[in-house]
């Protein structure tokens, strides 16, 4: 009795890049019936799988034999896992299946493969519109005569790279090539993030960019960017920033750079005042109870500016003055001993803060009030800055 096999072929290749080995191996799938297309009965059938260059007679190239158990008449299998594929079988031409079942006798005609199975020799199936090269010689990979996906044995994976140094080694071309990376939502194209390595004219630096504008930068130095590709500090921020909570732990005042009377630089710790010979700058102070006090030179003591203010490109440069917080000041007793909780005002002595004792003269020329004592002669006070 003839027998009929109706065939579900499904096959599955994986190419895998990097330490993987490409599964030489063919998932198959079919339906054993008799001549009427009945299912078989459920039983354990001896299978003799074999591959030829033709479709009748032709060379043979393989064979694999192995019991498989039915249910319903339906059999699958892994061609490949029993008897290895040789390397000569390149899966490069055409190829035709050959199936016989053990006290049923071969069954026919021959099955071709289609051209999935082909992906064994390449990394995609699309085959016409790629032009492609092996791997299994070359090490590397071409599409359109183009270096792609070159690999070596140690496991790392190049795009652009003959020689990738790294696990995945991406390298662009020239100044004006694409992004080396795009994430884009398939919803809304119009949505894409594009990473790419450019240059400032300065330096190289990594851009990310959203919908074609520039969003964040990082130059070498590790200094980030949000909306600027120069950063010149760690966080460089060209726009409106808003936070719910702003800790600081880089130091302990408020402070705000002034230009010098001179252009000299006064010593941190140096009680200044408003210049009033010329507007917007400050200048030493050198007399007790001057109204025109302005605050601290910061950074006496180890203690620096935890917040500076300044508007760009509208105010020199100069020395930060903090304005408010704690500072450590340049003080003599001149006027007494300095206590914690003392006020502290402008004195005799050049730059430097003395104990507020007449109420009447304190009016409007208090620094602000003392936090630690000074015995004797000259030294540091640590004040909390409250001009009043």
């Amino acid at each position: 009795m003839k027998t009929l096999l109706h065939l579900l072929l499904l096959i599955a290749l994986c190419s895998l890049l990097a330490e993987a080995q490409i599964p030489r191996t063919l998932s198959y799938q079919g339906v054993l019936t008799d001549i009427s297309g009945k299912p078989r009965s459920d039983s354990t059938y001896n299978f003799t799988f074999s591959l030829y260059d033709s479709g009748s007679g032709g060379q043979l190239l393989w064979t694999e034999a192995k019991s498989l158990p039915t249910k319903h008449g339906l059999f699958s299998t892994a061609l490949g896992d029993v008897t290895p594929f040789p390397d000569s079988l390149r899966f490069d031409r055409p190829y035709w299946l050959d199936i016989a079942v053990g006290g049923i006798g071969e069954l026919s005609p021959r099955i071709q493969l289609t051209s999935v199975g082909y992906s064994m020799n390449s990394l995609r199936a699309d085959t016409s519109k790629v032009a492609m090269t092996s791997i299994e010689n070359s090490g590397w990979v071409k599409i359109d005569s183009n270096i792609i996906f070159p690999f070596i044995q140690t496991g790392r994976v190049g795009i652009g790279r003959t020689n990738p140094a790294a696990k995945l080694h991406v390298n662009s071309w020239g100044p004006s090539a694409p992004p080396q990376l795009r994430l884009e939502n398939s919803w809304r194209t119009s949505d894409v993030w594009d990473f790419a390595i450019n240059d400032n004219g300065t330096m190289p630096y990594l851009g990310i960019a959203v919908r074609g504008s520039n969003a964040i930068s990082i130059i070498p130095t590790g200094n980030v960017g949000i909306g600027t590709n120069t950063p010149t500090a760690t966080l460089d921020v060209g726009g409106l920033t808003k936070t719910q909570v702003l800790e600081i732990t880089g130091g302990s005042d408020l402070a705000e750079p002034f230009e010098i009377t001179n252009e000299e630089s006064l010593p941190a710790g140096t009680v200044v005042v408003i210049d009033q010979d010329n507007a917007g700058k400050l200048r030493q102070s050198t007399q007790q109870y001057d109204k025109r006090v302005a605050g601290i030179i910061s950074g006496a003591g180890g203690i620096n500016p935890g917040l500076t203010l300044n508007q760009q490109d509208n105010f020199k440069g100069g020395q930060h003055v903090a304005l408010s917080g704690k500072v450590y000041v340049r003080a003599t007793t001149a006027n007494g001993q300095i206590e914690p909780g003392d006020l502290l005002t402008t004195s005799d002595v050049a730059g430097h803060a003395m104990k507020a004792t007449d109420k009447e003269k304190s009016f409007g020329t208090i620094i602000g009030k003392a936090m630690s004592s000074l015995k004797e002669g000259e030294g540091l006070v640590l004040v909390l800055v409250n001009l009043q």
